[in-house]
């Protein structure tokens, strides 16, 4: 992280830091924006600083191998540029800020830049941190350091703080937000000694709520930020212990601001330096180093209990500690950066569950379903969080800095080239997903030997990799029926988000319903072959009937003797209702000439034709008797039927309609058979038929009594 370094000037003590220069980050998105605990808010995912993300379930170690770089920042620019610790994810987007860049937005899904804020840091570039209802704080320049406020949607300033700070060119200085108590904490570490201060500003206004110093409370304040935990503040601090001041954690009320605990270095530990501080649940985890050599010195890890502040366990590690220790809360361990080792540890015990080794220092472990991922030497890996064993790795293309943190969410991972092949890798799980829309398609009714208008598919990638389409044919027993007419996607390879179209056209030679596939061929293994269904009903050319100038009808008998035969048409009558409605009525037969059974005295399919003062137009069918008959009409008749459908002994009403320029059609079913329990109500006078038939009829309407009609 960085190195200090002590001498004796005069009596007093000066520290001098040397930041070491680098970047480092890896970062993730979030596809749900409104699950606020799926952000990656700032470096260490939360308050606690644990780096574990509970929320990613889309990345695991079985489809880890199949990361690949969807997008980047800078990727073979020829420039050597860097970005410290992680980006901040809200809602969708990333913000980033390098070393000579200015605050950036950018979709964390495919890399667009959205917006800018602000002049740029010239070589010390602190991250953003981003507050769970959108707000982006920033910080900018040097000595002073000024912190803004700003919309995470629009890139506007909020607020700029009413002060400057000294962070000493300290480019891993975060703010922390405390959602509860409405304030950002932000620690002021400058190189003497006696400056380190604490303030709490109003995340609203930037106003200062209250700030903790040497001159109010005897301590100066060190650190990157502050850890918080259920309305208390754990930051580091220089105490003064029997007069000389010494590295400690405090424990500060969040409410009161009363410094509650100063958790005390164990007895026999010599070495005198902080390095690294985290929580694991109700467990603090503190390195202590020398920090004149703190990369390559010995480091113990001393682990208290934050309620009593006894110390659980301490681990001397032979070697340095070279990183931000990660907790995962639920299975209670802790993850161990050093040289060259990373450590999966009991929380409670510090007992070893595993070692992995590494070829160099490991840096800032973060943990998502099941994996451990961190950045050494030149490579980012992962690893299997229960056995330690190495599952992935992806390549820099330069060597990592030790401020790199790796942040995980909705299968996107992000993280720091370190000035190498790119500032900024984003790495995507690689897959084909091709889609066809619409999926089905109802070319309606077709004359016999006419041609229907194109309709067009359009074929996308979904998927993060290439799609190549190789073919694009027609299936089926009707396939010679429906025609390919435009054809832009055999042989393409779609990109990912690309798409293409094909035209397809129907062509009946034949009477009857048909039907059809589409089949698209492609290199998607999972589904190699997407079949549309086609379907369309070839019409006999025939003029059908022309009831009204605009309205046209026709009718097809299903026969056992001939086949589909064309039914003639009957007017029986029409008449105009007191309230202007209109009705045409009459029914179809079949032919004599073409059964022995047809009559024009035999109807086989009732029609009536109501056209309402609304302007609506039904088309009403009711079936008498043979077992299948095609109905069809259109309003306006232009040539072409709109709507068609088939009539049946069980299937005994069709009603098609036309309304404000639509069609459209309704059916019912009736078996013959009165429903259980009926029993009609009412004696109808009736009339007498032949053979004494007598039938009669009672109308229920609505809103009147009901009526015995008179017959015909």
């Amino acid at each position: 992280m960085y190195q200090n370094i002590y001498s004796i000037v005069s009596g007093y003590s000066l520290k001098v830091r040397i930041v070491l220069t680098g970047l480092a980050f890896l970062s993730f998105l979030i596809q749900n924006p409104s699950v606020l605990a799926a952000d990656w808010l700032h470096f260490g995912y939360d308050s606690q600083y644990t780096s574990c993300n509970p929320a990613e379930d889309t990345i695991d170690i079985n489809n880890i191998s199949q990361l690949q770089r969807k997008w980047g920042i800078g990727c073979d620019d020829g420039y050597f540029s860097m970005i410290s610790r992680s980006p901040a994810i809200y809602n969708g987007t990333l913000y980033t800020s390098g070393a000579g860049s200015k605050l950036t937005a950018y979709d964390a899904i495919t890399g667009q830049e959205l917006w800018q804020f602000g002049n740029g840091n010239y070589g010390w570039a602190p991250q953003p941190v981003v507050s769970a209802d959108g707000i982006v704080f920033y910080m900018e320049d040097s000595i002073p350091t000024h912190l803004y406020a700003v919309d995470a949607d629009t890139g506007n300033m909020l607020w700029e703080a009413p002060i400057g700070f000294d962070l000493a060119y300290n480019n891993t200085a975060l703010v922390t937000v405390d959602e509860a108590n409405n304030v950002v904490y932000i620690v002021q570490d400058p190189f003497a000694r006696g400056g380190g201060k604490l303030f709490a500003l109003n995340k609203q206004t930037g106003e200062i709520t209250w700030f903790k110093s040497e001159a109010t409370d005897n301590v100066d304040f060190e650190g990157d930020y502050v850890l918080l935990r259920k309305g208390k503040i754990f930051v580091e601090a220089q105490v003064e212990i029997e007069h000389w001041y010494q590295d400690r954690i405090l424990c500060i009320d969040a409410s009161s601001q009363n410094i509650e605990i100063v958790f005390d270095k164990p007895k026999g530990i010599e070495l005198n330096d902080i390095s690294q501080y985290s929580l694991c649940n109700n467990k603090l985890a503190v390195t202590f180093c020398n920090r004149d050599d703190v990369f390559e010195s010995d480091s113990i890890l001393v682990v208290y209990d934050v309620t009593s502040q006894a110390v659980l366990w301490q681990k001397d590690c032979s070697t340095a500690i070279t990183g931000k220790i990660a907790c995962n809360t639920t299975k209670n361990v802790i993850y161990v950066p050093t040289d060259p080792y990373l450590y999966a540890l009991d929380a409670a015990t510090g007992q070893e569950i595993w070692k992995y080794a590494g070829y160099g220092a490991i840096y800032n472990p973060s943990i998502a379903n099941g994996i451990v991922y961190f950045i050494s030497d030149t490579n980012m890996y992962a690893v299997n969080e229960d056995t330690g064993e190495k599952i992935f790795c992806y390549p820099l293309g330069y060597e990592a800095d030790e401020t790199t943190l790796v942040a995980i969410c909705d299968g996107m991972v992000y993280f720091s080239g370190s000035g190498g092949t790119c500032d900024l890798f984003a790495l995507a799980l690689t897959y084909i997903d091709i889609s066809v829309s619409p999926i089905s398609h109802d070319f309606g009714i077709v004359n016999v030997e006419s041609q229907s208008p194109p309709h067009s598919f359009t074929v996308s990638n979904n998927g993060t990799t290439d799609v190549v389409i190789d073919s694009i044919t027609l299936t089926g027993s009707d396939a010679s029926e429906f025609s390919i007419t435009n054809n832009t996607c055999s042989g393409q390879t779609l990109v990912s988000g690309e798409t293409s179209t094909v035209d397809i056209v129907f062509s009946p030679t034949s009477e009857g319903a048909k039907s059809a596939n589409l089949s698209i061929q492609s290199n998607d293994v999972d589904n190699p072959a997407v079949n549309v269904l086609l379907s369309g009903v070839g019409s006999a050319i025939s003029e059908g009937y022309l009831v009204t100038s605009d309205v046209w009808i026709k009718a097809v008998i299903n026969t056992v003797e001939k086949g589909p035969i064309e039914a003639v048409w009957q007017k029986g009558g029409e008449d105009t209702t007191s309230r202007g409605d209109r009705v045409i009525w009459g029914h179809f037969y079949a032919s004599p000439s073409d059964v022995t059974w047809g009559s024009q005295d035999n109807p086989d399919l009732f029609v009536k034709i109501w056209f309402d003062v609304s302007g609506r137009v039904d088309v009403n069918f009711f079936h008498v008797s043979v077992p299948d008959i095609e109905v069809y009409s259109a309003s306006p008749y232009d040539g072409m039927p709109d709507e068609h459908g088939t009539t049946t002994m069980s299937r005994r009403y069709i009603r098609q309609y036309y309304e404000n320029g639509q069609s459209n059609s309704d059916e019912n079913y009736e078996d013959g058979n009165p429903p259980a329990g009926y029993s009609p109500t009412g004696n109808p006078f009736g009339y007498s038929t032949i053979n004494d038939l007598r039938i009669g009829s009672i109308i229920k309407l609505l809103r009147k009594a009901p009526l015995m009609p008179c017959g015909v």
